[in-house]
């Protein structure tokens, strides 16, 4: 499967409603080819932040360890790792935000990590592998 244009692979991206139907799979393996290769990936955050914020307690096989990795290396992400984490706390989102902790980034602008972290975790309409994760970031 190949996409004419990068729109088209973030359409794909954000259709996407099953990480173990292989079709599926492959599909979101061909639109993150084109992807994740963007020398800008600014555009792809939302489709990317959204498509971990669906299943939040999988990791598709490992492919989206490869997407944290990439959305890690793209300068400025932090706002959509916010909004990322208020609209639906993931487990590769909070992943990437204890990245940011860790790194001595607790505070990004207007938002305080930490306070976020212990509000998912203590947040009942959070998975609890998600809850769990946040709490042992905060300890």
């Amino acid at each position: 499967m190949q996409f004419a244009d990068v729109s088209a692979a973030l359409d794909a991206i954000e259709s996407i409603t099953s990480v173990d139907d292989a079709a599926q799979l492959q599909a979101l393996e061909a639109s993150l080819a084109v992807i994740l290769p963007l020398s800008d990936l600014s555009p792809a955050l939302p489709a990317l932040f959204g498509l971990l914020e669906r299943f939040p307690d999988n990791d598709a096989y490992g492919i989206f360890w490869t997407v944290l990795h990439r959305i890690e290396a793209h300068p400025g992400y932090e706002p959509a790792l916010i909004a990322s984490l208020q609209r639906a706390p993931s487990t590769f989102v909070i992943r990437m935000a204890a990245a940011v902790v860790a790194g001595g980034g607790s505070v990004v602008p207007r938002t305080d990590l930490l306070q976020l972290l212990q509000t998912i975790a203590d947040d009942s309409r959070t998975s609890p592998a998600v809850q769990s994760l946040a709490r042992s970031l905060l300890q």
